[in-house]
């Protein structure tokens, strides 16, 4: 078996090493540029174009919009297979079993939006999620479905070369990726409060 390739293809090539060394930091900084809303819109339509024959158009009407796109979420691939390869497991993301549906009441009732595809399991400890996802596919599968995406996003041709098996569960998994991050984010950070 050759190991050395097995090491490599879990290296982070789209993180400089500050972002490696604050993953809160990075994941921060994804939700900077838009909410989780937005981020969640975003892939909807990321994967609408591609299995549709259209190409994908944002705000800008620009393929500059689908290059930043495809690179914020890569790297947000890559912080959670960093997060799960540390086995990091954060006490404060974890919410009480005792006090959960309080605290998940004040989180919705608090924060501007709240994570609506996981299970109570996944919200109580987001770190669940990074470790369910990180076993679905490696962290070179993801790039390199997320590269097609970039690809098919880029065509006005719907991918015909991928089962929609791997479409909807990449998607899926991005999805709930998002929204751990949001959680994780939110729980690290002091949260993003409704105006």
């Amino acid at each position: 078996m050759n190991y050395q390739h097995i090491i490599l293809q879990n290296i982070p090539l789209h993180l400089a090493q500050r972002e490696i060394n604050d993953l809160i930091g990075t994941i921060a900084d994804f939700f900077m540029s838009d909410r989780l809303p937005g981020h969640l819109k975003k892939l909807k339509v990321w994967r609408n174009n591609v299995v549709n024959d259209r190409f994908f158009t944002w705000r800008n009407r620009s393929p500059a919009d689908l290059l930043m796109i495809h690179r914020d979420v890569v790297r947000l691939v890559e912080v959670a297979f960093l997060l799960n390869m540390a086995r990091i497991n954060f006490q404060q993301v974890k919410l009480d079993a005792e006090n959960f549906d309080t605290l998940i009441a004040a989180e919705r009732n608090d924060w501007e939006c709240h994570a609506e595809y996981l299970s109570e399991k996944q919200l109580a400890n987001p770190m669940r999620t990074i470790r369910k996802f990180c076993k679905a596919y490696t962290m070179h599968e993801y790039r390199e479905h997320l590269a097609e995406w970039l690809t098919y996003g880029l065509s006005k041709h719907a991918c015909i070369d991928y089962e929609p098996y791997d479409i909807i569960r990449v998607y899926e998994n991005l999805q709930k990726l998002f929204e751990a991050c949001w959680l994780i984010r939110n729980r690290c950070l002091p949260p993003l409060l409704k105006s």
